[in-house]
C-alpha cells in the first residue's frame, strides 16, 4: 500500500465498519446531543446571568485577582484579573439608568462605588486577563452574550523568531484566541458553580454585600478628606 502521508486515510475501512454499527452510531449521536445541550445551557446561562457574572468578576478583581482556573479535567492555569479602562453599570428597575465610567481606573472610582451602592449591576466592562506563560489579554464584555469585542492578544516579543512567517503568526493568533475563550468559559463555569451552590444565598452574598459596603465607605472617607 502506498503511503499517503496522512495516517487517518488508511483507517477508512475501519471507519466504514464503525459507521455501519447501529450501537456505535447511537452512542455517537447521544454524545453529540449531550454536547449540544451543554452548549445551549451555557448560552442560556450567559444570557440570563450576564450582569451577575460581570459584577462577580469585578468583585474578584478587588478581592482575589490571582486565581487558578481549571481549563479541563487535567489542566489548570493561573490567571490575574483586572478591570481596564471602561465599566458600564445599569439599574435593574423598569426605568433603566446607566453610569458609564471610562479611563484611568474606573473600578476604583467614586462614581462606580456610588452606582454599586445604589443597586446597579454591570452591563459592560473591559476585562484584562493575564494568563501565566502567555501574557495579557483584554476585551470588552457585554452582559447579554458575553462575546468578547476588541480582543487584544499578547504582543509578540521582537526577538521571538518562533512565528517568522504570516501563516505561523495566524496560527498563533488562533491558538491564543481559543485559549482566551476557554479561559473565559472556565471563569463563567466557576461562577455558575458558586451561583448554584447552597452557600450562595448565605455567605457568598454576604461577602459581596460587604465588598459593596466597604467600597462605599471608602468613597465617603475620601470625600471627607477632600472637604
Amino acid at each position: 500500500m502506498v503511503s499517503t502521508g496522512y495516517p487517518q486515510l488508511r483507517t477508512f475501512n475501519s471507519l466504514e465498519k464503525i459507521i455501519g454499527d447501529p450501537q456505535v452510531m447511537d452512542n455517537l449521536v447521544k454524545t453529540q446531543n449531550e454536547h449540544l445541550e451543554k452548549l445551549s445551557n451555557l448560552a442560556q446561562s450567559k444570557l440570563f446571568l450576564g450582569k451577575e457574572f460581570l459584577t462577580w468578576v469585578w468583585y474578584l478583581t478587588d478581592t482575589s485577582s490571582s486565581l487558578e482556573i481549571p481549563l479541563d479535567k487535567k489542566n489548570k492555569i493561573k490567571v490575574e484579573l483586572w478591570i481596564d479602562d471602561k465599566i458600564l453599570l445599569e439599574s435593574n428597575g423598569q426605568t433603566k439608568e446607566e453610569s458609564l465610567i471610562r479611563y484611568g481606573d474606573p473600578s476604583q472610582s467614586a462614581e462606580a462605588a456610588i452606582a454599586l451602592e445604589s443597586g446597579k449591576t454591570v452591563k459592560e466592562l473591559k476585562l484584562g486577563i493575564h494568563i501565566a506563560n502567555y501574557g495579557e489579554f483584554t476585551a470588552t464584555l457585554a452582559h447579554d452574550q458575553l462575546i468578547p469585542k476588541s480582543l487584544q492578544l499578547p504582543v509578540q516579543k521582537e526577538d521571538d523568531d518562533t512565528y517568522d512567517n504570516e501563516f505561523s503568526k495566524l496560527e498563533n493568533r488562533i491558538e491564543l484566541t481559543n485559549l482566551y475563550m476557554k479561559t473565559l468559559d472556565s471563569l463563567f463555569l466557576m461562577f455558575i458553580n458558586e451561583r448554584t451552590d447552597a452557600t450562595w444565598e448565605g455567605s457568598q452574598i454576604d461577602q459581596i454585600r460587604e465588598w459593596i459596603k466597604s467600597k462605599a465607605q471608602k468613597n465617603r472617607k475620601n470625600e471627607e478628606i477632600l472637604h
